[in-house]
């Protein structure tokens, strides 16, 4: 019986590489029992990993954490490398939405510290990838581009597309923390064609879609994320398809739909706070203070009849409450991103918590939370956001 099942645990890759996530967490946990009875501590290490793999990419991260802690105990017990490894790589994947950036480090370093990381494609690929997107959270603009850099050099001299993919994903990232929209872009197209995958196509896209609603195209990114939602609303990926329904809800405000899109994007942080995903709550949260803050400063786009006519109720509830919903917002924000250590964020946070408080003619206060923007935003190498901080706080004079 056990032959019959590896068999179906080595299919367990094939079909997390579809995406088809329901399928293999379904497989594997529908034989959990199983392995567990067969007593082999290699087999269960190993097993525990790949039920991860689903784990993490439908949102279930808790639980994904605490197998990972089984697996590495099972590995350290009987001194498999290969158990600890793997599961020190995807502990760092765990850590990064959990918010425990400090520990993610720390495991990422143990895989890197490992014989078998040269030399295991697929132990490299996630190791690194989860580092870069480590010092992202943090804000370390320099040292995610290192990680980039190394797997776009990993994934040519191995003849790795989905390495190159990835590679360019985290140089997106970085140019985008920094400020650098149109460089973030140019990487976040030149990762999609190495994609050859459904599950790294839609993470490769869906950063495209990030990419181009962050510059304003925002027909582009609608089209693109609606070709990552058919992958993971039918596939049950829920890690990316969670992402792409905030990036939506986003375009429906900028497009002049505010009240739905507002709600609908409180629906998303409640989801994200019940699954623990730290920083993009952290994020998301700040992005919505942003909107409100619009309100405040009365930008927010057209304001033609139609648009009046959609948003009438919303506004006349609103408008008067906005400059307190945005400060609840960027207070958030700045908390969470203060407690897991998310510079990039906080730094953001504070600019535009600044900006909030010069709209009430708080002069003091403004420069105060520019004046922190800035010195995180240099800890950062945050080049753009650095200089229009700078910018904001001469305007204050």
């Amino acid at each position: 019986m056990w032959y019959m099942f590896r068999g179906q645990v080595n299919w367990a890759l094939i079909y997390l590489r579809r995406a088809r996530l329901i399928d293999v967490s379904s497989l594997l946990k529908d034989h959990e029992e199983l392995v567990i009875s067969l007593g082999d501590k290699t087999r269960i290490g190993m097993f525990y990993v790949k039920l991860v793999w689903t784990l993490e990419f439908m949102q279930r991260l808790r639980e994904s954490y605490q197998y990972l802690q089984k697996a590495l105990e099972l590995g350290e017990e009987i001194k498999d490398e290969k158990i600890i490894a793997y599961s020190c790589a995807w502990l760092t994947y765990a850590c990064n939405d959990l918010g425990l950036l400090d520990d993610a480090v720390a495991y990422g370093k143990r895989v890197q510290d490992s014989d078998l990381y040269m030399s295991d494609l697929i132990l490299f690929r996630q190791s690194t990838t989860s580092m870069a997107a480590t010092y992202w959270f943090r804000g370390d603009i320099k040292n995610t581009m290192a990680k980039a850099d190394v797997l776009i050099e990993y994934g040519q001299s191995h003849s790795d597309m989905l390495c190159i993919s990835l590679g360019y994903i985290m140089r997106g990232r970085s140019h985008m923390s920094a400020g650098d929209i149109t460089s973030s872009i140019e990487n976040a197209q030149k990762s999609v064609p190495y994609a050859v995958e459904p599950i790294f196509f839609v993470s490769a896209n869906m950063f495209l879609g990030e990419a181009y609603l962050a510059n304003g195209q925002y027909q582009e990114a609608e089209k693109v994320l609606q070709e990552v939602r058919k992958v993971t609303e039918s596939n049950g990926f829920a890690f990316i398809g969670t992402l792409a329904n905030i990036l939506q809800d986003f375009i429906m405000i900028i497009r002049g739909d505010i009240s739905q899109g507002i709600e609908m994007i409180e629906a998303v942080m409640a989801l994200l706070f019940k699954s623990e995903r730290r920083y993009r709550y952290a994020f998301c949260n700040y992005t919505l203070g942003k909107v409100y803050l619009q309100i405040v400063q009365g930008g927010g786009g057209k304001k033609d009849f139609s648009f009046l006519a959609k948003n009438i109720g919303f506004m006349i509830k609103t408008v008067p409450f906005a400059h307190q919903k945005a400060e609840k917002h960027f207070n958030i924000a700045i908390n969470t991103a203060k407690e897991i250590g998310a510079k990039g964020v906080l730094a953001q946070a504070y600019f535009d918590m600044g900006r909030l408080r010069q709209t009430k003619g708080k002069t003091d206060e403004a420069r105060k939370y520019i004046t922190d923007a800035i010195q995180l935003f240099e800890e950062c190498e945050a080049d753009v956001y650095l200089k229009q901080a700078r910018e904001a706080l001469a305007s204050l004079d």
